[in-house]
């Protein structure tokens, strides 16, 4: 059945910032995804509690560059620097949500930061996708892997890269999530160019039953240009590594790769990636 394109696909998107580079990518696409669905966006500040109670404790030091030189981490030093930030994440979330003429809203908490941005009801949370180790290489950031983990809602996992800065390409398996996966899909489509479909053919349905589902589904005035590809567990994961620009939508990826094989793919992806459950 034909969803009906009057109701929101989204309504309310939350993104999560702290003032860091892989912040302002994840606000920006936030910002880009919400314009494209008319959501609401909606900004969380979280104050880390458990850097508050690391300042609290007397041996707490901490390393100021690039003088290399050591200070007592005090307590209301740290919190006037997260109110700082909460101020500057602030300020541009308005700036960039004005210029987009966004309806926009922004929150300051306090608590873990994985825990604190899973309670909020929202139908997407994004997230900048990565932290950075010592040797360079790129790894699943902590709140990010805690998202994964804990959260049933839909997450999207950015980079420095925009949502329609290439083809999009979609893991389709007929699921009422991707469904929605594909709607999003086709409204993002529509400028950046083609939509490249991997149909999930590990079920029950066969990859030509997939693809007249997906006609189905799409609008009759729809211009987004279509390819499809056959996928089964033996040749995902390759097929996926092997995708290298655009935006990822994986639509339900619970027993398709195993939560092992997630991990590894975000770690190896230089791509943003949409999660829809």
């Amino acid at each position: 059945m034909k969803p009906n394109r009057r109701e929101p696909i989204m309504r309310r998107i939350l993104v999560a910032l702290d003032a860091t580079p892989h912040s302002q990518a994840a606000l920006e696409a936030a910002a880009e995804l919400a314009a494209s669905l008319g959501a609401e966006l909606v900004g969380v500040y979280v104050e880390d509690v458990n850097l508050l109670r690391l300042a609290q404790l007397p041996f707490a030091r901490e390393t100021r560059f690039p003088a290399a030189a050591t200070a007592r981490l005090e307590l209301p030093e740290v919190e006037q620097r997260l109110r700082e930030q909460a101020r500057r994440a602030q300020a541009e979330l308005a700036r960039l949500a004005e210029r987009k003429a966004l309806r926009y809203s922004f929150q300051v908490r306090r608590g873990q930061v994985g825990n604190t941005l899973i309670e909020f009801e929202a139908d997407l949370l994004v997230l900048g996708r990565v932290s950075h180790a010592l040797t360079g290489a790129a790894r699943l950031g902590s709140t990010a892997r805690a998202a994964l983990v804990s959260s049933g809602q839909a997450v999207l996992l950015t980079d420095q890269s925009t949502l329609q800065g290439g083809p999009i390409t979609l893991l389709f398996d007929g699921s009422a999530a991707a469904e929605r996966a594909l709607a999003v899909a086709e409204v993002l489509a529509e400028p950046a160019g083609p939509l490249h479909l991997l149909l999930w053919c590990g079920g029950e349905r066969s990859a030509g039953q997939l693809q007249t589902q997906v006609r189905e589904l799409l609008a009759t005035a729809s211009r987004v240009e279509v390819t499809y590809h056959a996928v089964t567990e033996a040749n995902l994961l390759p097929v996926l590594l092997g995708e290298t620009a655009g935006l990822l939508i994986l639509a339900d990826p619970g027993g398709k790769v195993t939560d092992e094989e997630l991990e590894l793919l975000l770690n190896r992806l230089d791509r943003p990636v949409l999660i829809l459950r």
